[in-house]
This record gives C-alpha cells, structure tokens and sequence, in this order.
C-alpha cells in the first residue's frame, strides 16, 4: 500500500506544531472520483446550455428576418417594431446561453479528462483500458468532426 502524507505547519503565538495528515490512495481515488463527477455535471450544464443558444439563435434570425421583411425606407410597420425588440431582448440570453456552454463543455471535458479513474495493480489487462476518455478530431465530408469518447 502506498501511503502519501503531507505536513500541516502552524504557528501560534512563537510555538510551532506540525500535523500530519496521511492522503491514502482510496481517498485520492474519491477525490478523483468526485471531481468526474463534478465534470459531468459541468458537461450536462454546457450541453444544456449550448441547445438554449441554438434555440434563441433561431429565434434572433426568424425576428432579424420579420424585422427585414417589415420595414423599408426606414419606416416599420407594428409586426417590424415587435421583431426589433424581441430581437434586443433576446440578444443577451443567447450571448449568456453561449458563455455558459462554452465554461461548461470546457471544464467538464477537463475534469473528465485529466481526472481518469486509477486501475488497480491486480486488475488484467482487460480491466485496466476500462474507463479511459479520449477525444480526438476527425475529418468528414463538410470539415471536421470533434469527437469525445468514454469506455466503460
């Protein structure tokens, strides 16, 4: 068993006390448990918010066209006034909706990456290559595909 301890040093009034306090592989493995946790969390919260901004991004360009369609030479008519400030009243949840997917998508795929389950020692071979996350970018026929993986 491999056991890491760290040193609390405090200092009271000119006397020092050290503490120390053991960090087992069990509990770095609930932490790192924990943390994945969190991240998947954070990548449910990001693709949640990622659908809100492509929804109220529909929305801004259905209202940009109404808007179009309505007014000319500058003078709207009451369906162009509408779509105007639906437009200006939306445009700040789809800027929020984008900020949040993109914080989301990004931490969660980090702690889920750089937070991988450890394997135990006496596992096989097999049991060891499970639970790896990878992600990887791959061509298609319009681009690029950004893909993200999970073996269970």
């Amino acid at each position: 068993m491999r056991t890491i301890a760290f040193i609390l040093s405090i200092t009271v009034a000119g006397c020092a006390t050290q503490t120390e306090h053991p960090v087992t592989p069990s509990n770095d493995a609930h932490a790192r448990e924990q943390r994945r946790d969190a991240g998947w969390v954070s990548v449910g919260i990001g693709s949640i918010a990622g659908v809100v901004a492509l929804g109220t991004g529909y929305v801004m360009l259905h209202d940009q066209s109404v808007r179009s369609s309505a007014c000319t030479n500058k003078q709207c008519t009451q369906e162009g006034l509408d779509a105007n400030s639906q437009l200006k009243s939306i445009q700040d949840w789809n800027t929020g909706a984008w900020i949040v997917a993109a914080v989301g998508l990004g931490l969660g795929a980090f702690l889920v990456i750089t937070n991988s389950p450890e394997s135990d020692d006496k596992q096989d071979e097999k049991q060891k290559n499970k639970g790896q996350t990878s992600i990887g970018v791959m061509p298609n026929g319009s681009g690029a595909t950004l893909g993200i993986g999970r073996s269970f």
